[in-house]
């Protein structure tokens, strides 16, 4: 789930990185929320790292055409099989 303080403009899965799994080609907008994202995340089997983080890029905009000023990354997360 991806959370924004207001509704961004031209957010994709591809401005979303995760380097030890991947982000289904389709985000949805959670209901009528327009500033709230769901995605499906498939993680690679197996892999216990430090890198085990998700990244949101900066490619997308708020509806004033703002840029985020930074990289947003998760903390590490482990998947529990």
């Amino acid at each position: 789930t991806f959370t924004f303080s207001e509704t961004p403009s031209n957010f994709a899965a591809a401005d979303i990185t995760t380097p030890n799994g991947s982000i289904g080609s389709t985000l949805a907008v959670n209901g009528g929320d327009n500033a709230l994202y769901t995605a499906t995340f498939t993680p690679t089997s197996g892999v216990y790292d430090t890198t085990n983080v998700v990244t949101v890029g900066q490619a997308w905009t708020d509806l004033a055409g703002n840029a985020p000023a930074a990289d947003s990354t998760s903390g590490n997360y482990i998947v529990d099989l």
